[in-house]
């Protein structure tokens, strides 16, 4: 019977072999370079979706560039000391909102993870086209499809409303609400 939270494991040595995994994970290991047993594993245990995938090393990224369908965004997460100029795996960080984390102390990550991950939230989708700007802006805007909008000007030191989205989306009368924004400096 499945425990809740489904993380994949990337890398040498599978920690569940030498650490505790919280009970309210399902733990799944593979070797890098081994994606014909990443997808019998979804096969036979018919997995949709894993919360978490920790990539030990950065140049395995490319190993799960077919499977990132069964990823949760915000949930690859790599080693933090992983530096890259390979604009292929610099795109497949940006795509999948990879999150860099210190993994100098596994047993510290998992009880980590094992409290701040979840499943069966609901998403959607604020396409940055339906961005209004406040009609004060002085500003330059420029519009990049329905990828993200660039903003640029004085913002001044006081916070002031900038933009507002153009149309509504569902709420749910007992699920929280939280806005994810993802901008870049």
């Amino acid at each position: 019977m499945s425990k809740g939270l489904k993380i994949l494991q990337i890398g040498l040595d599978n920690w569940s072999h030498q650490y505790e995994i919280p009970e309210n994970m399902d733990w799944y290991f593979v070797c890098p370079r081994s994606s014909k047993a990443l997808r019998k594993m979804i096969e036979i245990d018919t997995i949709s979706r894993f919360q978490a995938v920790l990539i030990e090393d950065g140049n395995s990224l490319t190993d799960v560039l077919e499977f990132t369908n069964f990823f949760e965004p915000h949930g690859l997460f790599y080693n933090q000391d992983f530096k890259t100029t390979d604009p292929l795996l610099l795109d497949i960080l940006k795509k999948q909102c990879a999150q860099p984390v210190d993994f100098s102390d596994p047993q510290a990550l998992l009880q980590d993870l094992s409290t701040s991950l979840f499943s069966g939230g609901y998403g959607d989708k604020l396409f940055p086209s339906n961005i209004q700007i406040h009609s004060s802006f002085e500003g330059s805007i420029s519009y990049q499809g329905l990828e993200h909008v660039m903003i640029e000007g004085d913002f001044g030191t006081n916070f002031h409303q900038l933009a507002c989205w153009s149309h509504n989306f569902m709420v749910y009368k007992n699920l929280p609400i939280e806005l994810w924004l993802e901008y870049e400096k």
